[in-house]
């Protein structure tokens, strides 16, 4: 062993022998060269940092030794940002609190050496945030005034410190500099939007969209995956650089809470939220074990069963919520360990360890994953995990800080979901610690956190009930398009069509008659109306109906109020948008045939009924079937690929009234029959 040693002194490149040993991971023989070269050369930083990197891989207890290495290298080449990033290193590799410690002092350190070496940035946000180590990291990377990146980072720091203002100044500065880059880009989008310049926002934010091509750090998306879709995560990761800007166009076209204007107000509402949970929900303790170990997992599940035996004899929950076992949730169940795992009822997979990963990726903790989702909740109660079923006196042995519970009025009724520190050290069953996780109480509050962390709710209100009627014809001009006309009350409106992957295939705003040609399938469809300000929101499935000409089908019926009119379009214009007409007058009734057969001689021979039966209970109905207004033609006309269907409706025939309206059309060379779909309308 000696020798070898003396006969690597040999070699007079001798620091190239040790780096070789150690890429070997020939440790003990690594460190024999690197300590005779340190004792030989004391005053050598190189020296300090090999031994140190080899410290650093030595098994069991080599870290401090490793970190007094580093720190003697930065005290001797003080302008060398490796020592410092090597101590940071120190510090990930121990975890818990006191590794957190040295790594961030590390970090701040070394902004002020170099701001932008290798990746410390992405390092520092994975250290403790808070506004006294924002403004440290600000000072340290104010040494370097004209640096692009220390500006950019600057701007990121101004914009957690509340000063959106300063945040823009910053960015338009790096911009200068580098003008094309796309988070800097982003940076003066946020700062806007920040501070309620939404137009100005939006301008910045197309900017660096029309960069994503270039995006190799990924900015947009690692500002918006936390409220991404299982479907869209899968979609992007598969998406070529050349396609991400249709992707995110796609991402967030269904999300528009307000297609009526040109903005997209949910992109701005994102961005806000985003900045709030990085404010106000990051994670106190991101090196944690409990996100790096799956034993430390299980021991918080069995403090997260002794936690929920305690509520269960506080009066937390109602005795018809109590389940077997541990009195919430089964012992030993799938549902309690989840709770205890942080994201529990989000992963799909029902894996715990995904959830410690979404918390540490994001950088907030379970409160901030469902804020950023829902917002600010409509109730929010201190020391109870469940708003609906306070517990009597609040749970023993924990403050008010400790356990919340969140409650938020949706359409499918009160969803609410609690929240309890739980990713630390616990001496006893109930002495919450670390950061917040969740704890869903009963298993309707684990259904709500499903819910919640798959769905998402704009802030933008839309209290407006808006009407919508929609019709369907064949295209004109084309043998498989449709052509799909809405026509809503209040008369501004805006109608989109989206297909399966998010693209809008069709949108059409304006007043009046909204006209869109699409092909038939099925389709999410979005239409919101505008009173004066005040909207009106509606978000359903629509499919669109292949019309073949194969056999006999109808389009839709429409009434309208002008007997002098022909054509559909003049027609579909003068239908009133409430279906209202008025006593007293005639009413045009059109719709078309497709797909009649023709006799020899070339002609078409049907017949049509128009049923308008009154809009009452079916057992009156059935009693009066008399009260329908029953009527009846027979036509002959050349054969047509569209065939119109148009007649005037004597006023004497119609009394005031609501009415379903119907057409039944049979194909008397054909032997076939079709109906329409029912139109609801109102003579008065």
């Amino acid at each position: 062993m000696i020798a070898a040693v003396l006969l690597l002194f040999q070699d007079p490149d001798f620091y190239v022998r040790a780096e070789s040993l150690l890429a070997e991971h020939d440790l003990p023989q690594a460190r024999a060269v690197a300590e005779r070269l340190v004792s030989r050369h004391p005053g050598d930083a190189r020296a300090h940092l090999l031994l140190g990197r080899i410290w650093l891989d030595w098994p069991t207890f080599g870290r401090f030794q490793a970190l007094d290495e580093f720190r003697e290298a930065a005290r001797l080449a003080p302008h060398d940002p490796e020592p410092l990033y090597l101590e940071s290193t120190v510090g990930f590799v121990l975890h818990q609190e006191d590794g957190e410690t040295l790594a961030r002092d590390a970090l701040i350190k070394l902004f002020a050496v170099a701001p932008d070496y290798r990746d410390t940035w992405e390092r520092f946000k994975q250290v403790h945030q808070s506004p006294a180590i924002w403004r440290k990291a600000d000072a340290a990377l104010s040494h370097f005034p004209d640096d692009p990146a220390a500006l950019a980072h600057r701007a990121e720091l101004a914009l957690r410190l509340d000063q959106a203002g300063r945040a823009d100044s910053l960015a338009t500065r790096a911009l200068d500099r580098r003008p094309h880059d796309e988070a800097l880009l982003l940076l003066r989008a946020e700062a806007n939007f920040a501070t309620m310049r939404d137009s100005a926002g939006y301008a910045w934010y197309d900017s660096a969209l029309a960069r994503e091509n270039d995006d190799s750090a990924q900015v947009m998306w690692n500002a918006v995956w936390m409220i991404a879709t299982p479907g869209e995560d899968a979609r992007y990761a598969g998406t070529r650089p050349t396609g991400r800007r249709a992707f995110f166009e796609a991402f967030w076209g269904p999300r528009d809470p307000d297609l009526v204007t040109p903005e997209n107000e949910r992109i701005a509402e994102h961005f806000r939220r985003l900045l709030y949970v990085q404010q106000n929900f990051p994670l106190q303790f991101p090196m944690n074990s409990f996100f790096y170990s799956a034993g430390r997992r299980a021991l918080a599940t069995t403090w997260t069963r002794g936690y929920l035996k305690a509520m269960a004899s506080h009066g937390c929950v109602s005795g018809v919520d109590t389940l077997s076992g541990i009195g919430f949730l089964p012992e030993g169940s799938q549902d309690a360990a989840l709770a205890a795992a942080g994201l529990g009822p989000d992963a799909s997979d029902v894996d715990s360890t995904a959830g410690a990963k979404v918390m540490r990726r994001a950088g907030f903790d379970a409160r901030g994953l469902v804020w950023i989702r829902y917002g600010k909740p409509d109730v929010r109660t201190a020391n109870t995990p469940d708003p609906a079923r306070p517990c009597d006196n609040g749970i023993p042995g924990s403050s008010a800080i400790d356990v919340e519970g969140w409650l938020y009025y949706t359409a499918a009724g009160p969803r609410t979901i609690g929240f309890v520190r739980g990713t630390g050290l616990h001496l006893t069953p109930t002495d919450p610690a670390g950061d917040f996780l969740f704890m869903p109480i009963t298993r309707r509050q684990v259904e709500s956190g499903r819910v919640l962390l798959r769905t998402e709710r704009t802030s933008v209100p839309a209290p407006l009930n808006a009407h919508l009627w929609s019709a369907v014809f064949r295209g004109a001009g084309s043998l498989k398009g449709v052509d799909v006309y809405f026509r809503a009350v209040p008369e501004t409106a805006a109608v989109a069509l989206w297909d399966s992957l998010g693209t809008v295939t069709a949108l059409a705003r304006g007043p009046g008659l909204l006209a869109l040609h699409v092909n038939p399938g099925r389709y999410d469809l979005g239409a919101d109306v505008d009173s004066s300000g005040v909207l009106g929101r509606l978000r359903q499935s629509f499919t669109v109906p292949f019309i073949a000409d194969s056999a006999l089908r109808l389009s839709s019926l429409v009434l309208a109020a002008d007997t002098t009119i022909t054509g559909r379009l003049p027609i579909l214009s003068a239908l009133p948008a409430d279906l209202t007409y008025p006593a007293g007058h005639p009413v045009l009734a059109y719709a078309e045939l497709y797909g009649l057969a023709s006799d020899a001689d070339g002609h078409s021979h049907y017949r049509v009924r128009y049923t308008f039966a009154p809009s009452r209970g079916l057992v009156a109905r059935l009693l009066s079937p008399r009260d329908r207004i029953v009527l009846e033609y027979t036509r002959e006309a050349p054969s047509r690929r569209i065939m119109p269907e148009q007649v005037a409706i004597d006023p004497q025939s119609l009394p005031p009234g609501r009415y379903q309206v119907t057409l039944e059309v049979s194909d008397l060379v054909a032997v076939g029959r079709t109906q329409s779909v029912s139109l609801e309308i109102t003579i008065r």
